[in-house]
């Protein structure tokens, strides 16, 4: 994969249907559709996306109204903004940048998300912290009885 390379939808295109590349793709015109990119995607400040965008990276400094799943991260910039369900890594949302609809973070291929077990030992801590506290209150209520 050469990450060099840049595929360009200037302002003033409109792309409708299913793009599939392996270089960086930078939109500042308008695309309706699918977009699969094993690289970074970027919606420019005047780009428009309507559709789906799968890719290892997003960066949103104009409007995408659809859902993504990226690898890496998605970060919308300020003046960006995504109207949709997102799933990834990573989620950045700067000053000024908008976000509306879902999102799910997803592991890392080489890392695991916390096991539930942590969260049953947290409440299992909850719980023994609730008896010992009941615990001593009863028995400061029992000496005051005497």
């Amino acid at each position: 994969m050469d990450t060099t390379e840049t595929t360009v939808i200037a302002k003033g295109t409109k792309v409708t249907g299913e793009i599939t590349l392996s270089s960086k793709l930078h939109v500042d015109g308008e695309v309706e559709g699918k977009i699969h990119s094993e690289n970074v995607v970027t919606i420019g400040s005047s780009g428009v996306v309507k559709g789906e965008v799968i890719a290892q990276k997003l960066l949103v400094s104009g409007l995408l109204e659809g859902n993504c799943d990226c690898e890496n991260s998605i970060e919308i910039l300020s003046g960006g903004k995504i109207v949709g369900d997102i799933v990834s890594c990573n989620l950045v949302i700067e000053l000024n940048g908008l976000f509306e609809g879902t999102s799910k973070i997803k592991a890392a291929k080489n890392k695991a998300l916390p096991k539930t077990s942590n969260e049953e030992t947290a409440k299992e801590k909850v719980e023994k912290t609730a008896i010992k506290m009941a615990h001593k209150l009863s028995q400061k209520l029992g000496k005051k009885r005497e």
